[in-house]
């Protein structure tokens, strides 16, 4: 798939590389389909998450990991059987996965100030 990137032009991407978030993310809900970039190698950091349906948003990624060795998720019961439940278990591949509605953050009214009620 060819794309055109914010950072490189246009690049080929490999379909294996491309992730699809349906619901978006956050503050960025419109694109849903981004591609990983490894421009310095297979595998290496820095790599850029970019959009394929826009040249913006474009991220830089990084391996926490690198920058602290401790670092690790730790996911809660309940996260971990909503993962489980998901993907059939836990696995690598986060592309098609999508954080459950009651999850996502909800904003506060710039008018009352309340966060509003769920429908």
């Amino acid at each position: 798939m060819e794309i055109m990137t914010r950072d490189f032009g246009k690049v080929n991407v490999d379909e294996s590389k491309i992730f699809n978030f349906p619901s978006g993310l956050f503050a960025f809900e419109e694109c849903r389909q981004f591609a990983l970039l490894s421009p310095l190698g297979d595998g290496v950091y820095p790599m850029w998450l970019q959009s394929t349906e826009n040249v913006t948003p474009c991220f830089i990624v990084f391996d926490p990991a690198i920058i602290d060795g401790a670092y690790k998720i730790t996911l809660n019961k309940c996260q971990m059987l909503i993962h489980s439940s998901r993907t059939g278990g836990l696995q690598k591949d986060y592309g098609e996965y999508e954080m459950p509605h009651s999850y996502k953050l909800r904003r506060k009214s710039r008018r009352t100030g309340h966060t509003p009620r769920k429908v």
